[in-house]
């Protein structure tokens, strides 16, 4: 880290600026994209100009234009403006235009009082330009947080220019470019602009770990701002702690007149904090409405546990509350959740989108989310595993990493009882037992779902679905259970009769396993690791039997084999003992990220697979 006068400048170095800008790919690119803000106390004042070309039919589509305000952003001013390849103006309109849309939240928050303000121009003789402008007031600098300099369409040109006072202090971190910033003073007022050049356009990428691809861009911590009439004051985790503890202290319910029993050894803990937690979960639902400084601090508790619902915040804090009464050292969790991101541990920052909880048992942690009914107690969902995360104690924020689910937690067992009649249909009834990450995932899809939806998922359970399987039957159990796995059982028969060549059945047995979407996609270009998610493990067992009117010569079975990778390992065996034969297949995946140089050998093992899962038993019949 660089110290240079009032500012930390930390730079990512990458040579993103010495490429040229590709505009062939999608239609159209940013000719200049430009921030200008203005530092004046705890208050900035954002203009943000874009210059858009339209290249060809397929570049409208990012021809809308979007920007929004709220309690604390207050909109000033919206401008677009539309000039054909002559230079003719064809459009200019301001704010009033624009549709607006007011209290409408995403997800589990059902209002909110953000009012977003959408325009889509539409043009379609090519090329044409379209200029924009918002310009925004952030009445607090909680507020301020950066911007990104890369997007999905390439920018000939983007800068990043900060006009403060001279004694203002602040952190800055530029991330996936290697740019400096240009320094000027005028008189108690100082100037930094950063400038970047033919930044290239970025696709999203599948199966991408948060952080990748890295965007180019900037951010920013004010080491002061005041915002729900708290001061931060700092610039690092411990004082982003100690402002979250400060603006929640209202909010946890009181102590009791007359004191609740305590728990005091490691099991008594476990087993209070177990039967809390157990209660606020089925007493609560998560269901957020945001209102002003209500996105940010928690509802008190009391209304929380009197109306029986609130959002992250607000669950959490009633959930601590009810811990530290039965005297259970508990704190919030600050986090940003997976697939939303990736905060840099290195890089103290207030971009936290959830709230959970963390207790002490002993030297033991227990972690719980009362936002996830489907959770078990000391399980987390997968959103919460293995991030980055701030708990938030009573001397401040400190740096943690949440815990990884175990491999074994997050299993799918099925077992297969397949039968063969005399004319070669093959019917058969599978029983698959989903626990953990996958049981929480399916019981909260099924739990939305009418019966229709319903036969269209059991449906694809199969591979092939309903064009290779009619289903018989389904029937799913354990729907709300929170301990007991989610269980599908299904029977179904194949349309057509196995294929047979000469006197020769084939018969894969493996009916419901294939290449996963990641086990297919193409990685000969790709330069960024794979993630594959949470740790898991996955066992089938094929019972097959066959009518007992079918002579057969003999029958030949697929060797055992097993192929591997360092992210995971699948063993398949295949053995016969008299009228049965039993296939099992074993797959284990750790879970970790595969680095690009692992990619040559997650090739073989995926060509290794694909070879075991097409393997047939071969059912020779007697030719008389």
């Amino acid at each position: 880290m660089k110290i240079i006068s009032i500012v930390f400048f930390i730079v990512l170095n990458c040579n993103l600026a010495s490429l040229a800008v590709d505009i062939t790919n999608e239609g159209a690119y940013y000719e200049n994209i430009t921030y200008q803000c203005k530092i004046d106390g705890n208050k900035a004042r954002l203009i943000r100009n874009e210059k858009l070309v339209i290249l060809e039919a397929r570049g409208s589509k990012y021809c809308q234009f979007d920007e929004y305000e709220n309690k604390f952003i207050d909109l000033k001013n919206l401008q677009i403006r539309l000039v054909d390849s002559s230079g003719k103006e064809v459009l200019s309109e301001n704010k009033k235009s624009f549709l607006k849309s007011c209290g409408f939240g995403t997800g589990s928050e059902i209002y909110s009082d953000i009012c977003n303000y959408t325009k889509e121009v539409i043009y379609s003789k090519y090329p044409f330009f379209v200029e924009f402008e918002s310009e925004s007031e952030l009445k607090s600098l909680f507020f301020w947080g950066g911007e990104y300099f890369q997007g999905r369409l390439p920018r000939a040109h983007v800068s990043y220019e900060l006009d403060c006072p001279k004694d203002f202090k602040f952190v800055y971190k530029v991330y996936g470019l290697n740019i400096q910033p240009e320094i000027k003073e005028d008189g108690g007022r100082v100037q930094y602009t950063w400038r970047a050049d033919s930044v290239p356009g970025v696709k999203s990428v599948d199966f991408a770990p948060d952080g990748y691809p890295e965007l180019g861009r900037i951010v920013f911590l004010a080491e002061k701002f005041d915002f729900a009439g708290k001061e931060f004051s700092g610039e690092g985790w411990k004082e982003i702690g100690k402002w979250h503890l400060e603006l929640a202290a209202d909010c946890y319910l009181p102590i009791p007149v007359v004191p609740e029993p305590k728990a005091f050894t490691s099991a008594d803990i476990r087993a209070a904090a177990k039967s809390i937690y157990a209660e606020i979960i089925d007493k609560t639902r998560y269901v957020a409405v945001s209102i002003g400084r209500s996105g940010w601090k928690p509802a008190k508790a009391d209304f929380t546990q009197a109306k029986g619902y609130g959002d992250c915040k607000g669950l959490s804090t009633l959930l601590i509350s009810r811990l530290r009464n039965k005297g259970i050292e508990a704190h919030s969790v600050l986090a940003l959740t997976r697939g939303e991101g990736l905060i840099d541990s290195s890089f103290p920052s207030i971009n936290f989108n959830h709230v959970f909880v963390m207790a002490i048992a002993g030297e033991d942690t227990i972690w719980m989310d009362p936002t996830c009914n489907e959770c078990p107690f000391g399980e987390l969902p997968n959103q919460d595993e293995n991030i980055f995360a701030l708990v938030v104690t009573d001397t401040g924020g400190v740096a943690v990493r949440t815990p990884a689910s175990a491999m074994d937690n997050n299993r799918i067992i099925r077992a297969t009882e397949a039968h063969i009649d005399s004319r070669g249909s093959l019917g058969f009834t599978t029983k698959f037992e989903y626990y953990g990450n996958y049981a929480q995932s399916l019981k909260n899809r099924i739990a939305h779902l009418d019966d229709n939806e319903k036969q269209t998922l059991a449906n694809e359970y199969l591979s092939g679905g309903s064009k290779k399987f009619a289903v018989s039957q389904y029937n799913f159990e354990n729907i709300s259970g929170i301990l007991e796995p989610f269980i599908l059982t299904l029977g179904a028969e194949r349309k057509k009769p196995l294929d047979q060549i000469q006197n020769v059945l084939y018969m894969e047995p493996f009916i419901f396993e294939s290449l996963s979407d990641m086990e297919q996609m193409d990685i000969s270009k790709r330069n960024i690791p794979i993630d594959q998610g949470f740790p898991r493990l996955k066992e089938h067992i094929v019972k097959i039997t066959w009518d007992s009117a079918t002579a057969l010569d003999s029958i030949i079975l697929p060797p055992s084999d097993s192929v591997s990778f360092p992210g995971g390992k699948v063993k398949v065996t295949f053995e016969k003992k008299s009228d049965l034969i039993t296939a099992h297949l074993v797959g284990l995946y750790n879970g970790e990220l595969i680095a690009v140089s692992d990619f040559a050998t997650f090739d073989t093992y995926r060509a290794g697979l694909r070879n075991i899962l097409t393997r047939q038993v071969k059912f020779y019949k007697k030719v008389y």
